[in-house]
């Protein structure tokens, strides 16, 4: 592939990626150099949030994290797009339906995976001091990473008339990361891990839609946001 089919916001997305994922990479290496107390990020974290005194905020929490509350808001994102884009909306609900499929499956198998074989890294090693331990032992939060994937796609290939898609999909997104950091369903870095993959794999889902239609359909970057 020629160097000129990149575009400019492919670059970005590219060089973000990267960035993030070095960084990533240094900070795991200066807390294992360093020695640090992940309790103790935990613990400030956890401070930080109890603070909060909206009594409304933390009757609904325990409603916003589970999914399956979201379906009739979902279900209205998905009229609200079918009404702004006609032309191209089965082209982009498969997009995002595979990309959400994909995702959700290797969240899954991965949670699997951990409590299988690697049990004690999931929130009950010494490092990871929870006040009310969770049952079910889950290291990704999957629901939130996905819709938070599902987000950042929506804001880096839907066009600014799309707005209102990308700001519903934003909310439901926070709420369900407050949610679940309200409730105590998840470490507070558990849930920085998982906007991180969210991220991740947006930009990737973003490069491989860019690169692979440029491949194949001339002039295809109109229906992108550039």
């Amino acid at each position: 592939m020629r160097l000129g089919k990149y575009t400019s916001k492919t670059f970005q997305i590219i060089c973000w990626s990267t960035t993030l994922a070095m960084s990533c990479f240094l900070a795991a290496v200066c807390l294992m150099v360093f020695h640090v107390n992940l309790s103790t990020i935990n613990d400030w974290l956890e401070t930080a949030v109890q603070r909060i005194k909206w009594q409304q905020v933390r009757a609904m929490a325990p409603h916003f994290v589970n999914a399956s509350y979201w379906i009739p808001y979902w279900c209205a994102i998905i009229l609200m797009f079918l009404y702004k884009e006609r032309v191209r909306f089965m082209f982009w609900l498969n997009k995002f339906s595979l990309f959400g499929l994909i995702l959700t499956s290797l969240l899954f198998i991965s949670n699997q995976a951990v409590r299988q074989f690697w049990p004690e890294i999931c929130g009950r090693s010494e490092n990871f001091l929870h006040p009310r331990p969770y049952e079910n032992c889950q290291l990704f939060f999957v629901s939130g990473a996905v819709v938070t994937g599902l987000s950042l796609l929506a804001i880096f290939c839907l066009r600014n008339r799309q707005w209102i898609v990308k700001v519903m999909l934003a909310i439901s997104s926070i709420c369900l990361l407050f949610a679940a950091l309200l409730q105590g369903s998840f470490f507070p870095l558990q849930l920085l891990i998982a906007v991180g993959i969210a991220a991740v794999a947006a930009g990737i889902g973003y490069v491989q839609i860019t690169l692979t239609n440029q491949e194949h359909y001339y002039g295809f970057n109109k229906n992108l946001k550039v």
